[in-house]
């Protein structure tokens, strides 16, 4: 039997956060966006918070089998800013001449949503999550005082959705999987359509 062989592994360490990107849907159902996909510099931290559920199924006294399953994906943002008029069409809002109208039945439109995490040596993972609804949004403010810049936050609470019957909930590109000499997809070619599936 040959020896095992030990194999150093230094993968490449995130260093911040990158661009938000998020564009609506026309028709969730057919996975049709609008043709303006929105780009925005503003993101401060974001946190991603999969479920996942694992059980066990008991058959004369041993475990027979295992089940193991993503029940729920939550995206939690904070943004320096970020648009009201696209905050309100998030929530199904009513908005006409600088008046936003709420209504506890209104209902949001889904959108989807890609975020960049940069990586050193200038490796970047791009990430798309096409089905996504609004649950939450909360706005931090407080007076200004002389401590210096005054970043009163933006925060939401995304949850994102299975897209196919299969359960696929995201699209994933990753510069430091491709081998030496490959292209790669820049930022705004990775961007530029809402990607449910890989390239053909």
């Amino acid at each position: 039997m040959p020896e095992n062989q030990i194999k150093q592994n230094k993968p490449f360490r995130n260093v911040g956060i990158g661009n938000l990107y998020y564009a609506f849907a026309q028709q969730i159902e057919n996975l049709l966006f609008e043709n303006i996909i929105n780009k925005a510099p503003v993101l401060k931290t974001m946190g991603t918070t999969e479920d996942s559920n694992f059980e066990q199924e008991y058959a004369s006294n041993v475990v027979y089998d295992t089940d193991e399953s993503v029940s729920g994906i939550q995206l939690s943002i904070s943004a320096i800013a970020f648009s009201p008029a696209h905050k309100a069409k998030m929530k199904g809002h009513t908005v006409q001449g600088g008046f936003i109208k709420k209504n506890v039945n209104d209902v949001g439109a889904y959108f989807a949503i890609g975020v960049v995490y940069p990586k050193k040596s200038g490796h970047a993972t791009y990430t798309w999550y096409p089905k996504c609804k609004l649950t939450e949004m909360s706005n931090d403010a407080q007076t200004r005082d002389s401590g210096g810049i005054n970043s009163q936050d933006k925060s939401l609470t995304i949850s994102v959705l299975p897209y196919t019957e299969d359960g696929d909930y995201s699209v994933e590109y990753d510069t430091e999987l491709l081998e030496e000499g490959a292209t790669v997809l820049t930022e705004d070619e990775f961007f530029s359509i809402v990607r449910t599936e890989f390239p053909s």
